[in-house]
């Protein structure tokens, strides 16, 4: 059993773990490889994140609104476009819920992810009772 939990419980606010895409292609989010790419794989780490909330909320209809997103995501030295990988995520999430979608942010470039994750993106979101 691991000494975490996929998704932490308060009162009205659940936070997934983070979820992390692994494409072959996307390794890494180096200085030639597009930011639209990176992009991509945070919008399915929202998607898989979005499943596990749903599950442990009895429903994506009980996310109530997303708070905050973490975006991490694996770059070389030069590399600055975190903010445009994040995006992906934040644009979808907006998509999705619309105004209740809106949330704080951060974007982190990081030289390495676990397991060799292009990127990793977390979700802290209030839940209807």
């Amino acid at each position: 059993r691991p000494r975490w939990e996929i998704v932490a419980r308060g009162k009205a606010a659940r936070q997934a773990a983070a979820q992390a895409q692994q494409r072959e292609a996307q390794r890494k989010a180096e200085a030639q490889q597009k930011a639209q790419a990176a992009a991509a794989a945070a919008r399915q780490c929202v998607l898989n994140g979005l499943a596990v909330l749903a599950d442990a909320a009895g429903g994506l209809d009980r996310i109530h609104k997303i708070i905050r997103v973490g975006v991490f995501v694996c770059s070389d030295a030069g590399f600055t476009e975190q903010p445009k990988v994040a995006n992906g995520a934040s644009e979808l999430l907006q998509q999705i819920f619309g105004e209740p979608g809106r949330h704080a942010r951060a974007a982190v470039g990081n030289i390495a992810l676990p397991l060799g994750a292009s990127v990793e993106v977390e979700l802290l979101a209030e839940i209807s009772s």
